[in-house]
């Protein structure tokens, strides 16, 4: 359904992906070997298609080129390789997972686990790409974790090998944005919005199930519970477990009742014994997923899942990535977190369409969409220390080419970016003042002749403090000054004059920060905004 469709011999990928491949080839033929990218897509976008579209992309165009693909788990082995075929059967494609029983070395592209390739790199040898599936696991390279070790081994060895990220979350907690580290090994990020694949978009045109959820009786009270890296450690939700053992009996009973109409869902437990305790109350009607399941049985639990042979399915950790299964219409999360990138792994398992569900039911009785947001809307994790950070690429308002964030001339067509707005002359200084907004509002500026402007006019309190108007459609100094303010205070990725006036309104009132201060410039009886500060 949302994945890409077969014609004849080509694969239509649709649009979203089809940006997502050619964004990621632009990278690789216009940055150095030394800058690398990861592509944000949520679960159910295709992002095993994204990824074979590259690989074909190269292989097509460059014969001699060879690609190392990495993956956590041989489901996603599997997912993959089929996706590959899918795109182009004559893709000479290999196989290097134990788990999978395969061990193959030579091949144009290698798919594999991270824990078979890594013992392998010898037989393997030199690759052009590595394209890392599920990036968010990638350490900072000071964490020594296998994708680094492997990574930074295969730079040494082949100092021109090129680095590929996908994935749902591009952010790990405690360190923010995969590029945020000081040895992050990406140093740029593509986000979803840029190629119009965030959640909300893709719900919009049908492509992911919208979430729907159920007021509950109770949470899990998590006061006190230490964090550890931006999470509630694991010894912490044990003992809350243990004390709070009427809240499990409560939400399994509303469970029960809460999806009565309901085929498959999963079923997120906080440790064996929590699960366990679950599946008592349950009556026996599921069946328990952890980490120790042995994988024979594994397979078989989730292929009679999927067929509707199993109602509630258990597990401790264990869907969170690679899972893929249409039908889950529900979700009940008995374990908090408060980590942005765990709560949309968990549930993004019920984004994937399917003919016979109209919604995915949420049950949180873990506090996270009060703690952390609709999965549709949750922020990433900030740095320690630092802000949010913005998206490390821009696009060119003319031609669509990729730019550094700080680039100043686009390589592909030669627009100029204007430059941050400064006050030039200490006399303009002392004619400056600074003032602290508390709130905004838009509106659509028109005059007769003239392109319209949206006006924002701040205010303290009720009070109106001076107005900016942004000209996003006028062109020259006024036009560049909008759009460098919207880049800042709104999204970096987005080109405000391809809407109407309306529609960057809609935008603004989503995503603008409201900011720090604003600086004025007296004008005869005037008073104009003349910078926004951050």
């Amino acid at each position: 359904m949302h994945r890409s469709m077969r014609v004849g011999t080509m694969t239509t990928f649709r649009d979203f992906q089809q940006k997502a491949i050619d964004v990621s080839m632009d990278f690789l033929r216009n940055f150095p070997a030394d800058k690398h990218l990861c592509v944000e897509a949520p679960t159910g976008s295709g992002k095993s298609y994204i990824a074979a579209g590259v690989c074909d992309h190269i292989h097509s165009t460059f014969a001699d080129k060879r690609t190392l693909m990495l993956v956590p788990s041989k489901e996603l082995v599997r997912q993959n390789v089929g996706a590959l075929h899918a795109v182009n059967p004559d893709l000479d494609v290999g196989i290097c997972c134990a788990g999978l029983d395969s061990f193959d070395t030579d091949n144009t592209v290698l798919v594999g686990t991270i824990q078979t390739i890594a013992k392998r790199l010898d037989a393997i040898g030199p690759v052009d790409l590595i394209l890392v599936d599920e990036a968010h696991l990638v350490a900072p390279k000071s964490a020594d974790g296998y994708y680094t070790r492997l990574i930074e081994t295969m730079e040494e060895l082949y100092p021109k090998v090129r680095v590929l990220g996908l994935t749902a979350t591009p952010y790990r907690v405690g360190q923010g944005l995969l590029t945020e580290s000081e040895h992050a090994t990406f140093t740029h990020i593509v986000p979803a919005k840029q190629i119009g694949a965030d959640i909300r978009a893709l719900q919009k045109r049908g492509l992911l199930c919208e979430f729907t959820t159920a007021a509950v009786t109770e949470h899990y009270d998590t006061t006190g519970i230490r964090k550890r890296m931006g999470d509630f450690v694991v010894k912490g939700l044990d003992e809350m477990v243990q004390k709070q053992s009427r809240t499990t009996r409560l939400a399994v009973d509303e469970i029960r009742i809460l999806t009565q109409e309901r085929e498959a869902g999963l079923v997120f437990a906080v440790n064996v014994a929590h699960a366990q305790e679950i599946l008592d109350l349950l009556g026996g009607d599921g069946v328990i997923v952890t980490g120790t399941t042995p994988a024979g049985e594994r397979d078989q639990i989730v292929e009679d899942f999927r067929a509707g042979k199993i109602k509630y399915l258990v597990n401790v950790g264990v869907f969170t990535t690679g899972f893929d299964a249409t039908n889950v219409d529900f979700i009940a999360l008995l374990r908090p977190t408060s980590s942005p990138g765990l709560w949309v792994q968990m549930c993004g398992r019920g984004l994937r369409p399917h003919p016979d569900k109209d919604n995915c039911l949420l049950i949180d009785y873990g506090g996270n969409v009060e703690r952390l947001g609709p999965v549709e809307d949750v922020a990433p994790p900030r740095k320690p220390g630092k802000g949010t950070g913005d998206p490390v690429l821009k696009t060119c308002p003319e031609c669509d080419a990729l730019a550094y964030a700080g680039q100043r001339v686009c390589s592909e067509c030669g627009y100029e970016w204007p430059r941050e707005i400064k006050l030039q002359r200490a006399a303009e200084l002392k004619m400056a003042e600074a003032a602290r907004p508390t709130g905004y509002t838009l509106k659509v500026h028109k005059k007769q002749g003239k392109p319209p402007s949206v006006a924002v006019t701040f205010k303290s309190g009720v009070i109106p403090i001076a107005t900016d108007y942004l000209c996003f459609w006028h062109g020259g100094f006024a036009a560049d000054r909008a759009q460098q303010i919207f880049w800042r205070f709104v999204d970096p990725a987005m080109i405000p004059k391809r809407l109407t006036a309306d529609e960057v309104i809609a935008v603004m009132k989503q995503r603008m920060r409201m900011p720090s201060e604003i600086v004025l410039k007296k004008s005869g009886t005037w008073v104009n905004v003349d910078r926004w500060m951050s």
